[in-house]
């Protein structure tokens, strides 16, 4: 049997896992996503529960809707070349994306995650073998998946943790030759 089938997301994933409540500040996410160098997290509720994930693509997303719908707001756009001379659209934006001022709400408070996580959540159960959770994240073009058990967060799994995983095999199988 291939190691992508003996291996399980149980084998792989991370136990300590960053995770939000939906109720947390936005701003507040984003500043502890930026500590720890993660791209999004899952949100629980009290009971432990997954309710969803957010991330910092959701973030541009809302952000980016939202600097839209502003007057004057959208910019220009400019059709450009790179270096393989591909074009690529350049939005010409006066705000930053992620500026923390447009945010407050009319009761001084700014958005929550549960306001701006997405409830798509792409999971797999502990005992799903790596070739499970690759297809998870091929199928669903994700670069985590949750582990959950009746629900609850056990932990992720990342392409990280997969690449890690796959090269110590690599290294194995070369040895053994």
């Amino acid at each position: 049997m291939h190691a992508l089938e003996l291996v399980t997301a149980a084998d792989l994933m991370e136990t300590e896992v960053l995770a939000f409540r939906p109720s947390d500040a936005v701003e507040q996410a984003l500043l502890e996503l930026e500590d720890s160098g993660h791209g999004a997290a899952p949100v629980v509720d009290v009971g432990g529960r997954v309710r969803g994930m957010f991330s910092l693509s959701d973030v541009a997303r809302l952000e980016a809707a939202r600097l839209e719908s502003l007057p004057g707001g959208g910019g220009g756009a400019t059709m450009l070349g790179n270096a393989a001379g591909v074009e690529v659209l350049e939005i010409e934006q006066e705000d930053e994306v992620l500026a923390m001022e447009g945010w407050n709400s009319d009761d001084g408070r700014g958005p929550t995650v549960g306001e701006w996580m997405s409830t798509e959540v792409v999971y797999v159960s502990p005992e799903a073998s790596l070739a499970r959770v690759c297809k998870a994240m091929s199928d669903h073009q994700v670069h985590r998946v949750l582990v959950l058990e009746r629900g609850r967060l056990r932990g992720i799994v990342s392409t990280m943790d997969v690449a890690a995983c796959l090269a110590e095999q690599l290294r194995a199988d070369t040895q053994a030759r």
